[in-house]
């Protein structure tokens, strides 16, 4: 098999992919989403260096977990207004 069919390949299975998630995504409650996006958004809550809630150092678990639930807040947002990704 060529480098140019190897790569169209993987390119089909790229998009294939991409829109069954979008799908999967589009049909996702608002509490299905919010947890996946909490899921996705908690490993790099925790790792966060140096990262403030005002004045507060961010140096917890309960701290990092409540950064990723803002993000997955946000996220929500995003998705209620905009809708899910086509």
């Amino acid at each position: 098999m060529s480098d140019n069919s190897q790569y169209q390949k993987g390119y089909r299975a790229g998009r294939k992919k991409g829109a069954e998630d979008a799908a999967k995504a589009a049909r996702m409650t608002d509490a299905e989403f919010f947890d996946a996006a909490m899921l996705q958004a908690l490993p790099t809550a925790m790792k966060v260096q140096g990262w403030t809630f005002g004045e507060e150092k961010i140096t917890s678990g309960t701290q990092r977990t409540k950064l990723a639930a803002l993000w997955a807040a946000d996220a929500l947002k995003h998705r209620k207004t905009y809708g899910p990704r086509k």
